[in-house]
């Protein structure tokens, strides 16, 4: 090619033809892979903002549940230490004598919970009290033993009186030596001359092993999942039960 040819001009306007071929490839390969990189850059900023944002959402959450976790833990030992038996039910060791230990340690709660009971409820003067109390005999065989909650029905309570005096009556029960739930109130009457009538239900909890209560036998009576009844003393083919309904051994009620 003959250069000698070329003008001013040509020169301009080979120039310009160059400058803007040069001036695409950079947008192209420069400035349009930057806005690429930020877009991509801008992306995982955003993924980690809200990442970040769930994060916090997560540890708040963590920090309630752990905060919850050791309210209720607390509220458990204040149980464990108040209102278990001592000794405790402690089911956490397989070896038979320690397995009958703890059945035997449950035989002795029929007696204590109906003497409890039967002192708590008449230790007011505010209502007149009727009781009938009866507690079911625990199991003969310790692989019977609930692992979760042990539920005694400890049987019924009647009060007389106005309504604030039998509800505070009911409430009071809150104190007791022993977790109790009053269940079923029925009140009839006319204020202020009421009769209020509740089923009580005691509940131990047992020592165990983490994971042991997962084993425990299926419910089948109001007693924890093994047959109930009033039994009888010791030496009659089962543990001892104690009181029973008016008119059995130990059950007669108590009235103004």
């Amino acid at each position: 090619m003959d250069f000698s040819k070329l003008t001013r001009a040509h020169i301009w306007i080979i120039g310009l033809v160059i400058a803007v071929i040069l001036g695409a490839g950079f947008y192209f390969l420069g400035i349009a892979k930057t806005n690429d990189n930020l877009t991509q850059l801008r992306q995982r900023r955003d993924t980690a903002d809200q990442t970040i944002a769930k994060r916090r959402d997560y540890e708040e959450d963590l920090r309630k549940a752990k905060q919850e976790v050791a309210e209720a833990e607390r509220s458990f030992r204040v149980f464990t230490t108040t209102k278990m038996p001592k000794p405790a039910i402690d089911l956490r060791d397989q070896d038979p004598t320690a397995q009958v230990r703890a059945m035997m340690n449950l035989w002795q709660e029929p007696k204590r919970l109906y003497e409890m009971a039967q002192n708590f409820a008449l230790n007011t003067d505010t209502v007149a009290v009727r009781t009938q109390f009866g507690v079911p005999a625990p199991p003969a065989d310790p692989k019977l033993i609930p692992t979760t909650i042990i539920e005694i029905p400890l049987g019924t309570v009647t009060a007389y009186g106005d309504l604030k005096s039998i509800l505070d009556y009911m409430r009071r029960w809150n104190r007791f030596g022993r977790v109790v739930v009053v269940d079923g109130l029925q009140l009839t009457g006319v204020s202020p001359l009421l009769t209020g009538t509740a089923q009580l239900t005691a509940y131990i909890f047992p020592v165990v092993n983490p994971g042991q209560e997962q084993q425990a036998p299926a419910d089948t009576s109001g007693y924890g999942g093994y047959p109930g009844g009033y039994g009888g003393p010791p030496g009659y083919g089962g543990p001892p039960g104690y009181g029973g309904p008016p008119g059995g051994p130990g059950g007669a009620p108590n009235g103004p």
